[in-house]
């Protein structure tokens, strides 16, 4: 590889993030499933490939005292704030903190390990009125390549993210 190519893929390949950019991947595919939805989140399922699950589950989440990706799935999906890319902890604050305390220790959020997923991966899955929807993240921290909001697809970069879609995840 030559330097200019060593630049190419830095520039491509780095980007600011704040915290450990395990829980804070899972926390963006939280914040982009719960963008749209409405009403009170009644579950939060996240499935990680087991490098993201070993990486992030005794990471701590900035700006608060919790720790692992449990808990970064529900604060992202307090905040909603996928705009913020690998920054979005950036917005927390003591009513996000609440909120997600609410939502994980009334056992509403569940987090497994994908088997067959060997690279980066994350699938949220998040119910709440009106309905269900969907992020997939695949190969890098911010490449969503599926998402589903209450039923209309948004983005779909990937044939294999269909299956990833049908795979069980409850």
């Amino acid at each position: 590889m030559n330097k200019n190519q060593m630049i190419e893929l830095l520039k491509r390949d780095v980007v600011p993030a704040l915290g450990c950019t395990e829980p804070v991947c899972v926390a963006l595919c939280a914040a982009y499933v719960a963008k749209e939805s409405y009403g009170e989140i009644s579950s939060v399922c996240v499935e990680v490939n087991a490098g993201i699950y070993k990486n992030g589950m005794s990471a701590g989440i900035p700006n608060c005292s919790k720790v692992g990706l449990e808990w970064a799935a529900a604060i992202g999906a307090c905040l909603k704030n996928p705009e913020k890319s690998l920054e979005l902890l950036s917005d927390m604050h003591s009513g996000i903190i609440a909120q997600s305390e609410q939502l994980v220790n009334s056992g509403k959020v569940r987090v497994t390990v994908s088997e067959k997923e060997k690279n980066l991966y994350v699938k949220c899955v998040i119910c709440a009125q009106p309905g269900e929807s969907i992020c997939i993240i695949k190969n890098a921290h911010t490449n969503v390549v599926y998402l589903k909001q209450n039923g209309e697809l948004l983005i779909q970069k990937e044939k294999e993210a269909i299956q990833s879609v049908d795979d069980t995840l409850v």
